[in-house]
């Protein structure tokens, strides 16, 4: 409940207004996929999800602040003909 109460700035605020009147909009012209991406935005704004800013952060794995990196190996495919 913290989330959705605090931190609203102008960008979240429009994403908001803009995801409501998406929503509003498609069901006045009964249009169910349009629906959705309203629902998205607005559902972004208010739970403050989304790929800004840490929205998709990727904890990177640490001890002792060192990080530690797996090795990746590939393997070359051979496709003849």
């Amino acid at each position: 409940m913290k989330t959705i109460t605090t931190g609203w700035n102008f960008f979240r605020l429009l994403r908001f207004l803009t995801g409501t009147a998406v929503l509003v909009q498609s069901i006045i012209l009964q249009e169910w996929l349009l629906g959705l991406a309203g629902v998205f935005l607005a559902g972004m704004a208010l739970f403050t999800k989304g790929c800004g800013v840490n929205g998709c952060d990727n904890k990177i794995s640490s001890v002792n602040n060192k990080v530690e990196f797996k090795e990746i190996i590939y393997e070359e495919l051979d496709y003849k003909k």
